[in-house]
């Protein structure tokens, strides 16, 4: 089996010379991803997300990883997820078993070449992964995900330029995590005052009718 050392390539980015940006096409992908923040759906802002990384990198595949805890342990779940891999979507791996965890350990973009020899069960998957760009994105300094973008080709390998793209996009996650989680507390404080007002009228709704019985009124 490879070490870790051996599919880390990450050095790779300062010595491949980028491609030139696409800011139009970056501005039209953010303008989609802001519109979807009202319908306050993650699970289409990330599908979304993944699309729009897939199209603006050029990769086979592309997706969001979210950090889950099931059953006392740590697992990454594909919560987007485009391309090539797109029938797994959902399924996922244990941290400890996933360049994921690597990233988010690291806490920096990482480039990997066929992490699948470090990592057995990404070599299960298919097509294989040949080369993989992932980025970390945190709220309030704890890891949330990841933003990731994969070649199945030795044709298609990444830059510094795909490096920026998904660095943005994990922003733009994390900015949604935290929108999701504010509007999540709203929500559920309105329905606590509510709950509380009801509380209280039906109270005094009581209050009044011990108020009303006979027994009360004869002591007027």
């Amino acid at each position: 089996m490879a070490t870790l050392q051996d599919i880390l390539i990450t050095d790779e980015l300062e010595r491949r010379t980028p491609r030139g940006p696409d800011y139009q096409a970056e501005a039209s992908a953010y303008r989609v991803l802001a519109a979807l923040l009202s319908t306050n759906n993650s699970t289409a802002i990330l599908q979304k997300l993944s699309e729009l990384a897939l199209s603006l990198c050029d990769a086979h595949s592309a997706g969001v990883s979210v950090l889950e805890h099931e059953n006392g342990d740590s697992m990454f779940r594909w919560r987007g997820l485009a391309g090539c891999w797109a029938h797994y979507r959902n399924g996922g791996l244990p941290r400890n078993l996933s360049p994921c965890g690597v990233v988010v350990d690291m806490n920096r973009t990482l480039l990997v070449q066929r992490p699948g020899r470090h990592f057995p069960p990404v070599a299960q998957a298919e097509p294989e992964l040949v080369e993989g760009l992932l980025t970390p994105f945190l709220i309030l300094g704890q890891p949330v995900g990841t933003v990731w973008v994969l070649s199945h080709d030795e044709e298609r390998r990444f830059d510094r330029e795909d490096a920026r793209i998904i660095e943005g996009l994990a922003g733009f996650a994390a900015a949604t995590f935290m929108l999701m989680e504010t509007l999540s507390g709203a929500i559920d404080a309105r329905d606590e005052l509510a709950r509380s007002h009801a509380r209280l009228l039906q109270s005094n709704d009581r209050l009044w009718a011990r108020i009303n019985t006979p027994q009360a009124e004869a002591l007027t």
